[in-house]
């Protein structure tokens, strides 16, 4: 049952999907039948592990929206092996990675995510000796394909630039999309920040919890400094938040600032419109004019070297103009 409304709760906190559309997807892999009057028993032994677990992932900063996320995957799996921790083998594992990809239909990229997940956890469980052996110890990586990214051609940003004047708070909307182009932000990160965390004059910033609770600096465009201040200045309020929605509330969260630019994408005809794009599209233009590995992931706060290297991987046009300066 646990499963069944953490799957329910965590589709409504990750798609636009109806409570009835998501009610038909989830349910739809269940028998439901009446409840007989007989003792029905699961083990349950791994639920205060998992609580530990998670505890210690947030004090070691992990976000709220992580937590939910590692909580549904890890429960959803012990719930469907149904087994005490400390008897899971890897073939258990390999078994509910399998059902993840045949029966569920699930892609590679999130079954790969699953396997970290639980890694992480069998390790944490083997250091506080609850089992002596994690069983992920013989269950192989998943080979998963290069992602492709697709950032904005120049175009597109002139159409999203385009739309938001169109828009209510179009000086607001204008000096976000610039503030994202030009500085490769995540939106939980521009949600967070403060008026008082940018410096208009050297078009600089900080991010103070950024993922993984790091703190980096940031810095961005004239243009988005120019419209940054046009913005602040049409501002009577006396929110700290740097940007705010309609009544001077600082944005709830990141769904707003998703909602605004899907909305700026559909009034500029632009498909696929989202802030993460922005973000693709700045480290792509980083890498177009020749900024190295290490210094990409420093601006953009990539933890690990390989997530920065798919961009460099998935990049051939900027090899191929490479190519034709060296041989042509």
């Amino acid at each position: 049952m646990e499963t069944v409304i953490s799957e329910i709760l965590y589709l409504q906190e990750t798609t636009e999907m109806s409570l009835e559309a998501i009610l038909n997807t989830v349910l739809s892999r269940y028998n439901i039948e009446p409840k007989k009057n007989e003792l029905i028993t699961t083990d349950a032994s791994w639920q205060p592990v998992l609580d530990n677990y998670l505890k210690r992932m947030v004090i070691r900063g992990l976000s709220k929206g992580s937590i939910k996320q590692y909580r549904f995957i890890l429960s959803s799996a012990f719930e469907t092996i149904g087994k005490p921790i400390e008897d899971i083998t890897s073939m258990d594992i390999e078994k509910y990675l399998s059902y993840q990809k045949n029966i569920r239909k699930t892609s590679l990229r999130y079954i790969d995510n699953v396997r970290v997940i639980l890694n992480g956890f069998f390790v944490y469980c083997t250091k506080s000796r609850i089992i002596e052996k994690s069983p992920m110890d013989a269950v192989d990586r998943i080979k998963v394909p290069v992602r492709k990214i697709k950032p904005f051609t120049e175009e597109e940003m002139e159409r999203l630039r385009n739309a938001c004047a169109e828009t209510r708070d179009s000086i607001r909307n204008r000096a976000i999309i610039e503030l994202f182009y030009s500085s490769g932000l995540r939106c939980s990160e521009l949600v967070d920040l403060n008026i008082d965390d940018v410096d208009l004059q050297k078009k600089s910033g900080m991010i103070y919890n950024g993922k993984g609770s790091k703190m980096r600096e940031f810095y961005f465009s004239d243009i988005a400094s120019y419209y940054i201040r046009h913005y602040l200045d049409q501002r009577n309020d006396k929110n700290p938040a740097l940007f705010v929605s309609k009544g001077a509330n600082r944005f709830s969260g990141a769904g707003g600032i998703e909602a605004l630019v899907t909305k700026l994408g559909v009034l500029g005809n632009v498909p696929n419109a989202k802030p993460h794009r922005l973000r693709h599209t700045f480290i792509q233009r980083c890498i177009d004019k020749g900024m190295g590995v290490q210094d990409v992931m420093l601006l953009v706060g990539h933890n690990n070297i390989e997530t920065t290297m798919i961009y460099y991987e998935s990049n051939t046009r900027h090899a191929k103009e490479v190519h034709e300066r060296l041989f042509n």
